[in-house]
């Protein structure tokens, strides 16, 4: 079968929880010979009784929201950024699983603040996602512990987490080794696409949470280089990419007829679905009087929901630019500018983590993430097809025009579920 344009997406989320103690060594997998083997039910009742309060979470909305901030508080001027709003929240749900739920908890009640959720229905809402998942993307949550603590660890925080979110738990030296070990452990995962997470392991650390998530799948309808086709570039202009500064940057770009416009009075957009419908790329710019900055200083999660909740059945001609990016960052100032400060204090209250008497809190959360957007195995065949179709719209009135020429923000999106599994801006190419 010929593969046509794909999008490969790779994100990984790593979570570092730290104490002043530091303890020593040995290395296996934590299974379910420990000493305890029942379940707690614990987390399952406070699931239910979230459902059961009547409150209800707009996923689509909560993700593209906490998506939109992290970008904000993260993004420096001009660069362009790449986060996962769905392995930041779960790597959070997983530490969540070792806070403390009494209502005067600042840490637990700054985490649900910021995320938009309680702990509660967001275990429910990944355990449910995880079950449905379908070929082309794949989800790997693990827990590295430190030998010494995870002789203590509780069970609540070991069973919840291996039972609503699917976390491996291993017990390591916290040396060397474990950084080769972790590092394999993700490129194992990622099919070989992240091959580092974790580049030293520091002696105060006592569990490295880590979640990822790899993205791979085929247009329902594939695209064309602009230029590689003689006949067809007759009929385009060359495209320039113009910085929020001015700079004019050649790229190569990509050309496809869609379905789905996008449009409020600051933006217009498209929606490019994959195979099988679940999923979609979304890209949207600023109206040419607004500048990015301002834009994205505006926008929010209900302000982007409404925009792509109902769009146009149009034909779409876009002209969006090849891209290939790479984003590591420790998300640590981020969050705290975001409200979630008493976590990264060594008073935090995720003491339900274990049964030691270490303070235990958050030190470090790294965000590393890869996107590849391009017209890999595009072929005569796929051009043709597209050429066919552009003449069979011709006599539609209706028609736009998207030229991706200046920064613009994009993310994939499982219209199912809400879930944004990816959010980034394109603001230069280096």
């Amino acid at each position: 079968m010929k593969k046509y344009n794909v999008i490969a997406l790779v994100l990984t989320l790593v979570l570092i929880l730290s104490s002043c103690v530091a303890p020593k060594r040995v290395e296996t997998k934590i299974d379910d010979a420990m000493t305890d083997k029942e379940r707690t039910e614990s987390d399952r009742m406070r699931a239910q009784e979230e459902r059961s309060e009547g409150k209800i979470i707009n996923y689509h909305k909560l993700f593209m929201d906490f998506g939109i901030r992290t970008i904000k508080a993260a993004k420096k001027d001009g660069e362009s950024i790449a986060i996962s709003p769905m392995t930041i929240i779960s790597a959070l749900t997983m530490a969540g699983f070792g806070g403390d739920y009494d209502e005067e908890s600042q840490t637990m009640t700054q985490i649900k603040d910021t995320l938009g959720a309680r702990n509660e229905p967001l275990m429910g809402y990944f355990s449910n996602y995880y079950s449905s998942l379908d070929s082309g993307v794949s989800f790997a949550n693990s827990i590295w512990v430190k030998d010494k603590l995870a002789k203590k660890l509780n069970h609540g925080f070991y069973y919840g987490n291996k039972d609503w979110l699917k976390a491996d738990t291993f017990k390591v030296p916290f040396d060397d080794t474990t950084r080769i070990k972790i590092n394999d452990w993700a490129k194992e995962k990622t099919d070989g696409k992240i091959s580092e997470i974790i580049n030293e392991i520091s002696q105060d650390s006592l569990l490295y949470l880590v979640s990822l998530v790899t993205f791979d799948r085929q247009w329902e309808k594939p695209m064309l280089v602009i230029g590689e086709n003689k006949k067809f570039v007759k009929n385009r202009r060359d495209l320039q990419f113009t910085t929020e500064s001015g700079e004019k940057k050649e790229v190569v770009y990509l050309y496809s007829k869609e379905d789905f416009f996008l449009e409020d009075e600051n933006s217009t957009g498209f929606m490019k679905l994959f195979k099988g419908g679940r999923y979609a790329f979304i890209a949207v710019v600023p109206n040419i009087e607004i500048s990015f900055k301002d834009y994205l200083s505006d926008l929010n999660g209900e302000k982007l929901y409404n925009l792509i909740k109902n769009p146009q059945i149009v034909a779409v001609y876009t002209d969006i630019p090849r891209f290939k990016h790479e984003y590591s960052v420790d998300l640590k100032e981020t969050l705290k500018k975001m409200g979630i400060k008493k976590a990264f204090d060594s008073s935090a209250e995720l003491n339900n983590i274990s049964d030691s008497s270490n303070d235990i809190y958050i030190s470090k959360v790294l965000n590393k993430s890869i996107i590849d957007l391009n017209e890999n195995g595009a072929n005569v065949a796929s051009a043709n097809a597209i050429e066919t179709k552009d003449e069979c719209v011709e006599e539609i009135e209706d028609i736009r025009e998207l030229r991706f020429d200046r920064p613009f923000l994009y993310m994939i999106y499982d219209m199912e579920t809400g879930l944004v599994l990816f959010m980034g801006t394109v603001e230069d190419f280096k």
